[in-house]
């Protein structure tokens, strides 16, 4: 094997292994892009489903109120 050759399979092998670490990098980061949105999205659920519990909870004391009150005037 001549200077030549060696040179040729060193700059494919090193254009080669650039080209993986090059697609791996591209790839780790759409991985950290997703996993943050997971997480903004588990987030989110939590917020929205904290939020539904006390409206929830809102609406039956209201509607306890109300029974409350219909159930005065009835006893009247």
């Amino acid at each position: 094997m001549d200077h030549f050759d060696f040179v040729t399979v060193a700059g494919a092998a090193l254009s080669s292994v650039s080209g993986i670490l090059i697609w791996l990098w591209r790839h780790s980061m759409r991985l950290t892009s997703v996993e943050v949105s997971v997480k903004n999205n588990a987030d989110n659920i939590r917020n929205n489903s904290a939020r539904s519990d006390a409206q929830h909870a809102q609406i039956m004391a209201s509607f306890r109120r109300l029974e409350d009150k219909i159930d005065r005037k009835v006893d009247r």
